[in-house]
C-alpha cells in the first residue's frame, strides 16, 4: 500500500477520495500517511468517483478513487463513463480479494477485473508478497497506469482501472 501511495505522488497525483472499507483499509492509510497526497474521504462510492471526476476535470492531472471489493466498484461506472466521454483523466483504485477468495457466490467476490468498461487500461496488481521483484513490478504497474490516465504516448486521457488485491 505503501508503495502505491508513493508511486502516485512521484507521478503527481495531488488528489486521492477513499471510501472507507474493510478491503482497502490498509490502502487508504497508507494514503493518508503519505503528505504529498490530499485525502478526501467520502462514505458513497458513486459520489466519490464524481469527485474525483470532478477534480480531474478542473485540475487536468489524474485524481484517484479509492474503494473496496464487490459492488462497491460496481458504483464507479458512471463516473467512469463521463471520464472516458470527456477524456478526463481518472484512476479507479479498486481493493480486491485475492483470487483464491473469488466467485464464491457472495457480492463481495464478483470478477471486478474489467467491471467497469470503458477504460483505457484495466491491470490487476500480483498479490503483495515477499518477492525480489514484487516493489519493482508495482511501481511499473501504478506508474503505467498514471501516464495512461493522463494520456501520455498520444492516447486521450481517461479512466483507468488498478485492481489491488489484498490478503487478511
Amino acid at each position: 500500500a505503501r508503495v502505491v501511495a508513493d508511486e502516485l505522488a512521484r507521478g503527481g497525483v495531488v488528489h486521492v477520495v477513499v471510501c472507507p472499507g474493510s478491503r482497502s483499509a490498509a490502502l487508504a492509510i497508507a494514503l493518508h500517511d503519505d503528505h504529498r497526497l490530499m485525502v478526501h474521504v467520502h462514505p458513497d462510492e458513486r459520489s466519490a468517483a464524481f469527485v474525483a471526476l470532478g477534480i480531474g476535470r478542473a485540475t487536468g492531472a489524474p485524481a484517484a478513487v479509492v474503494v473496496t471489493s464487490g459492488t462497491a466498484v460496481a458504483n464507479l461506472l458512471p463516473a467512469t463513463v463521463e471520464a472516458d466521454q470527456a477524456a478526463v483523466p481518472l484512476l479507479l483504485l479498486t481493493a480486491d480479494r485475492p483470487p483464491e477468495l473469488r466467485g464464491t457466490g457472495a457480492n463481495q467476490t464478483i470478477d471486478q477485473v474489467g467491471l467497469l468498461q470503458p477504460v483505457r487500461w484495466v491491470v490487476e496488481l500480483p498479490v503483495a508478497e515477499d518477492r525480489p521483484d514484487a516493489v519493482r513490478t508495482w511501481r511499473a504497474v501504478v506508474a503505467r497506469a498514471v501516464a495512461t490516465a493522463r494520456g501520455d504516448g498520444g492516447s486521450l486521457p481517461g479512466p483507468v482501472q488498478v485492481n489491488v488485491p489484498v490478503r487478511e
